[in-house]
């Protein structure tokens, strides 16, 4: 893989992962379509025969194929990053990982009634950001790039990626951002979970680098 996108449903995944892809010439993959592809039905009816843990153990094993093709753009499902074992295939792959969030509010409305998504349409808009809240440190133990996408465009977010893959050419040591907005970046240098000098003077250069070039490259 060359980049994998996680974050919470309704965070933009599959626009930006599509974006990225016709962008980079990359082929796209999206693990809730590999699921459906192992087990030859879509989500909501695999919930309803099997349940969610048949669920799991399916996206599990689609996300362990994936991580160990060579190329392309992942967008993992909502839920990937909380089970233990996805997260420490997502910590050891070779593609950046990032994360993709939302506010509550932006969510409920991106989402709709939900249609779809076997959680989400169960779900009331104060259990849902309850969700997003619990699943929250599982997203950030996985990321090496947090972007908060509320007023940006999915263009905007594409635009970001790419520029943090060229600044940074390899993987940076669990490096990120807080993206609120298209004239605010915010540092959050975190180094495993241990902010760091050095991983903050990083932050910030690539924070300053990426600044000049989304103001130089915007729409």
């Amino acid at each position: 893989m060359n980049l994998i996108l996680v974050g919470f449903m309704g965070s933009g995944k599959t626009t930006v992962s599509t974006l990225l892809g016709e962008a980079l010439q990359q082929p796209v993959y999206d693990l809730d379509d590999e699921v459906e592809k192992a087990a030859c039905k879509p989500i909501p009816q695999i919930f309803a025969d099997d349940g969610e843990a048949s669920f799991r153990d399916l996206e599990h094993s689609a996300l362990k194929e994936v991580v160990k093709r060579r190329q392309g753009i992942l967008a993992t499902g909502g839920g990937t990053p909380v089970a233990e074992r996805n997260q420490r295939l997502l910590e050891h792959a070779q593609a950046p990982v990032i994360l993709l969030t939302a506010s509550p509010a932006e969510t409920t409305r991106r989402l709709g009634d939900g249609e779809g998504r076997p959680l989400a349409s169960k779900l009331t808009p104060a259990e849902l950001a309850d969700l997003q809240d619990a699943r929250r440190p599982a997203y950030d133990r996985c990321a090496d790039l947090t972007i908060r996408t509320d007023k940006l465009s999915p263009t905007a977010v594409t635009k970001l990626i790419i520029a943090f893959l060229r600044i940074t050419k390899t993987k940076v040591p669990k490096v990120a951002f807080l993206v609120v907005g298209r004239n605010h970046l915010y540092d959050r240098g975190k180094a495993n979970g241990i902010n760091t000098h050095k991983n903050a003077i990083i932050a910030a250069f690539i924070n300053y680098i990426t600044y000049i070039y989304l103001f130089f490259t915007r729409e």
